[in-house]
């Protein structure tokens, strides 16, 4: 009886080794050729909803779309989107998918030798002009998605980083912010000049700084119906983009590139730090999130209440509402009405819609489950977090579903 206990044991462990093994290999797949199309996807159901589910990537270690910014993902005619891909052993690649057949197509290729490879954080599309931009090793590039051509915009230069690059709404301009490098608590010299927001042209390739500012910023966000308007976060010690002065100080701001002048978007919530912020599609409202500092629900509470709202451009704050438990997640936006969609927040691991401007006598609006990304713990990096992301038409909804050691691209089908 414990011999067979033992060989039954044996056989139990190596088979999870071959197992393991066999994903590895299978999971870490070389990257195609630049130009290469290729089809890994399959249909699938929303686990919760039932909704049509694309999974767009099965191979590579790693998988992963833009951020949740508005209009950073998708095409105008939303059709592709394009995300990074990379293997644990350095070698990456930019990447387009088409979201309603699957087919992928190879727009460059980083090999493991290079310096600096591509993130889904550091890399957007440009959807008025069919390019898509991208930030590694220090150096802004953009990409022609039907020539495949490649071409350096900028240099951050030794010592300094580049963050998130958007694109105006003509597709002429790229915004990104440079920034010195440095290790948050440690050895941080907080220097005068902390972040330099540049304008860089597409076709010329030249750079125009519009605005230095005594803070830290890795989202610059565009207006979508005002190309003078970024949303920005104004990052401040001795936490930063973690916590900045412990909620001292508003986060989230908007900034006018031709007067320079700075509207604080400050919420009425006692911690000030907003962890994520978002546009409306017409471009008239803010959408931020945080962590509240207080809290008015019974004794013995012991979750962890948050805040959500919504300002307009003066930063007026037109609705926010204290909610009792707070699941890490992101503010992104409906394209199609002015709704809040988050990956989190609420419920660990679904998708919801906020209907902000249908609420209750308590201030509570409606919220609809669109779905479940059933990513895995957000501390294993942010190629984990769903970032969810809405195509121009509201059909398609994107995320990233990961674990420590994989993650790939899913698309929602919505309507």
């Amino acid at each position: 009886m414990l011999k067979v206990l033992i060989i039954t044991l044996r056989k139990g462990y190596l088979t999870a080794i071959l197992s393991a093994l066999l994903f590895q290999a299978v999971a870490q797949s070389p990257i195609p050729p630049k130009g290469t199309v290729f089809n890994e996807s399959e249909m699938l159901a929303d686990s919760v909803t039932g909704r049509a589910l694309l999974r767009l990537t099965q191979y590579r270690d790693f998988n992963q779309t833009p951020t949740y910014h508005i209009h950073t993902g998708f095409s105008a005619d939303s059709k592709t989107m394009v995300f990074a891909s990379w293997n644990t052993d350095g070698e990456s690649a930019l990447m387009q998918g088409n979201v309603e057949t699957g087919d992928i197509k190879v727009i460059a290729v980083v090999p493991k030798e290079d310096h600096g490879h591509f993130n889904g954080n550091n890399i957007c599309m440009v959807p008025a002009t069919n390019m898509a931009a991208a930030v590694r090793g220090g150096k802004l590039y953009v990409y022609d998605l039907k020539t495949l051509e490649e071409r350096m915009l900028l240099e951050a230069g030794d010592g300094f980083g580049l963050g998130h690059p958007t694109g105006s709404t003509d597709g002429k301009t790229l915004y990104v912010t440079k920034m010195p490098r440095y290790r948050r608590d440690i050895d941080d010299p907080y220097p005068a000049a902390s972040s330099v927001y540049f304008a860089v042209d597409i076709e010329s390739g030249k750079s125009k700084e519009l605005f230095r500012d005594n803070s830290r910023n890795n989202h610059t966000i565009v207006c979508p119906t005002n190309p003078d308007l970024l949303l920005i976060d104004r990052d401040l010690p001795p936490r930063f983009g973690h916590g900045g002065d412990h909620g001292k100080t508003t986060r989230v701001w908007l900034l006018n590139i031709k007067t320079k002048e700075l509207t604080e978007i400050r919420p009425l919530n006692p911690n000030r730090f907003q962890i994520h912020s978002n546009w409306s599609p017409d471009g008239k409202y803010v959408y931020y999130h945080g962590r509240s500092e207080h809290h008015t629900f019974p004794e013995g509470f012991s979750g962890r209440p948050h805040y959500i709202g919504v300002a307009d451009q003066g930063g007026k704050v037109l609705w926010e509402q204290i909610f009792p438990n707070f699941s890490y997640g992101h503010i992104s936006s409906h394209t199609t009405r002015n709704t809040i969609i988050t990956d989190g927040l609420f419920f660990n691991n679904m998708i919801s819609e906020i209907f902000w401007e249908n609420i209750n006598s308590q201030g509570i609006p409606d919220i609809h489950i669109l779905g479940a990304h059933n990513s895995g713990s957000h501390t294993f990096g942010q190629h984990a977090h769903p970032h969810c992301i809405m195509s121009p038409n509201g059909r398609f909804l994107s995320y990233n579903r990961g674990t420590q050691y994989r993650s790939d691209v899913y698309i929602l089908r919505t309507d």
